[in-house]
């Protein structure tokens, strides 16, 4: 073989480990976590209305079955306000991941969900949301609880009772 073809295979060789390499660095190309945030909650409002017409406490594990989110499995949910970015999401979690179709307006929040510290999925949660505070989550075995209150009506201001769900949070 040619001593001059050798050596430019060896470079060659060396330039595709250097780039296989550099995109196996975490945020340096393609190799690293990708989220697609589902956009359309309504199976997600479907079954915490279920829970709430039922008047009875749910897992949120069962919840998030019952809606059908392709989540084979997950350990805590995050609740993120909108609007929010990826390197924010990303350092909460300890996670380098690219969120494709993350919320840019301030009406709904993204829920993420989490398996031994890497995200597994998310959805876009529009009104009414259904979340945990800025410093909690909730896991699948959380309960979610209808609760009531009674406040005045906004226009006759007689009291009427206000029913919303609670989610068991953990800190």
């Amino acid at each position: 073989m040619n001593p001059v073809r050798v050596r430019n295979y060896s470079r060659w060789i060396a330039m595709v480990a250097a780039a296989v390499t550099a995109l196996a660095v975490p945020g340096c190309g393609f190799l690293f976590d990708r989220i697609e945030v589902i956009e359309d909650d309504s199976s997600v409002n479907a079954a915490f209305q279920r829970v709430l017409d039922s008047r009875m406490p749910a897992r949120l594990g069962d919840v998030i079955a019952a809606a059908g989110l392709p989540l084979d499995s997950w350990d805590r949910m995050y609740t993120f306000h909108s609007p929010v970015d990826s390197d924010e999401v990303n350092s909460k979690l300890g996670t380098d991941a690219y969120w494709r179709g993350l919320p840019g307006d301030s009406d709904s929040a993204v829920q993420v969900f989490v398996k031994d510290g890497e995200a597994v999925g998310a959805y876009v949660d529009t009104y009414p949301r259904h979340s945990v505070g800025r410093d909690a989550y909730a896991t699948p075995e959380s309960a979610v609880t209808p609760v009531s209150e009674v406040e005045p009506d906004q226009f006759t201001r007689e009291p009427t009772t206000v029913w919303y769900l609670e989610i068991e949070e953990t800190r």
